[in-house]
């Protein structure tokens, strides 16, 4: 009984005045209780109170705030996003509302103004988690500000962090400062970026000053008359809902304002998170591979295709040491007596593919460098015709009963010829050009021999002067 007896005078102090901005109702083992407002900066449930998810049926709400005139509405009814609310005092009582989520929302930011206050305890509580983060607390103590951080709609700020144990490397060094220096610079831009737009931020024509004039000389006088409790009058409190009405254009344009501030921010937001991400992806790669994840400089008497090939080479390399890398894990899990497959396949996923474009493009590379190389294109040109001398040799077995060769074979011919011809267009006057075109003239006057001693010969004869040439 004694507790009963407390309980109900509990509920009725904080029903005392109607002081309260909010009451959510909430169920318990024991049955539905209330959770009581005071003020825009609590919490419940890991909500912020103002939060939509807590606009549910049985829900109170302060509709003025004004000291002696406070008056509360009341949902009666939710329907996925359509809200109706029955407003319990004031000259509107008992008027039934038909409204949605957002547009409540925007009604109790009008009143309580609660997104102001809620950005502004975000940011002193995100302030709070760094410095702690930085000091000397405890995981239970930073938990306990993350959770709020959380409840209060903010996000924890994920600080690019540079490990103490940098490589040695100054380019290294440099680039991992540059990313800093980006993934600071997003935050910023993200904090700057206003999500409230209020009529006083937005310019205004004689008639809304005058307006509101009248309507801070109103309130002047409902704060005079407050310290004898004599209340404003009902043509007073008419006159200001007329001034209100004629405001609305003036807070719909805020609302528009306002939206589009928070698209912006939005918009921000998801390019810091992008910044951040590919920051971190790359501060990995350096800190893990060293320099193979710096793409390499061209030197300044480097010709282009040597550059290529160089960093062709880099790439390659780098895909085989995040290969091996991922390995290793894959056998540390397996010692450990963990699963083999990845807690997180996205990841895994994400750099299997990173692995294979950058294999991909070494290899692009490479073939770039070689096509632009001269030497390169010579060594390719001599491995084609060592190559089609191969090719006829493994021909010569290709004959008829009479002894003749075959047009297979004699095809075989055409080919090595066509090698020869290739190269010879390319070398400059001299003797062994000379030698190279009379040793294929040699070739081809032996082509319709039935043995193939002179054919050999001439095959033996321009794989020496190639020799000579490499």
């Amino acid at each position: 009984m004694p507790f009963k007896l407390g309980r109900f005078v509990r509920a009725l102090f904080k029903g005392v005045g109607h002081r309260y901005i909010k009451r959510i109702p909430y169920m318990t083992p024991k049955g539905q209780r209330y959770r009581y407002i005071y003020k825009v900066e609590h919490t419940h449930q890991g909500r912020h109170a103002f939060d939509e998810a807590h606009l549910v049926e049985g829900t109170k709400f302060a509709l003025s705030t004004e000291s002696g005139a406070e008056f509360h509405g009341h949902i009666t009814a939710v329907d996925g996003d359509k809200v109706t609310y029955t407003i319990d005092d004031g000259p509107r009582k008992g008027e039934v509302v038909d409204t949605t989520k957002a547009e409540l929302a925007a009604k109790l930011n009008e009143v309580h103004g609660y997104k102001d206050k809620l950005y502004a305890e975000r940011a002193k509580v995100s302030e709070q988690l760094q410095q702690m983060k930085a000091g000397d607390a405890t995981e239970k103590q930073i938990a306990r500000v993350r959770r709020r951080l959380l409840a209060l709609g903010g996000e924890e700020k994920r600080v690019f962090p540079l490990f103490r144990e940098e490589p040695k490397s100054r380019r290294l060094n440099a680039r991992i400062r540059e990313l800093e220096r980006e993934v600071l610079a997003a935050n910023r831009a993200v904090d700057k970026q206003p999500h409230y737009i209020s009529l006083d931020d937005l310019p205004k024509s004689e008639e809304e000053e005058r307006l509101r004039g009248e309507l801070h000389e109103i309130y002047s006088e409902f704060t005079e008359n407050e310290s004898t409790t004599k209340p404003l009058s009902r043509a007073a409190l008419q006159r200001v809902n007329e001034i209100q009405d004629a405001l609305l254009p003036a807070k719909k344009r805020a609302e528009r304002a306002s939206q589009v501030a928070r698209d912006k921010k939005d918009r921000l937001s998801i390019e810091a998170s992008r910044i951040r991400e590919k920051a971190e992806r790359e501060h990995y790669d350096l800190t893990t591979y060293h320099d193979l994840a710096l793409p390499s400089e061209r030197e300044p008497d480097e010709k282009p295709y040597e550059y290529m090939r160089r960093e062709g080479e880099r790439l390659i390399k780098l895909a085989e040491a995040r290969e091996d890398v991922e390995t290793q894990r894959i056998r540390d899990r397996a010692y450990l007596g963990e699963s083999k497959v990845p807690r997180n396949p996205a990841v895994t996923r994400y750099n299997r593919e990173r692995r294979n474009k950058e294999l991909a493009e070494g290899r692009r590379l490479l073939r770039v460098a070689d096509s632009k190389d001269p030497q390169a294109q010579e060594r390719k040109r001599i491995e084609d015709i060592l190559h089609g001398l191969e090719y006829t040799a493994e021909g010569e077995s290709d004959v008829t009963r009479a002894g003749k060769r075959t047009a297979s074979s004699r095809k075989r011919d055409g080919v090595l010829q066509d090698y020869i011809r290739g190269h010879v267009r390319t070398l400059e006057p001299s003797r062994e050009r000379a030698d190279l075109e009379a040793a294929a003239q040699a070739y081809k006057d032996a082509e319709h021999d039935k043995t193939r001693e002179r054919r050999d010969a001439a095959r033996d004869e321009i794989r020496r002067i190639l020799s000579r040439e490499a």
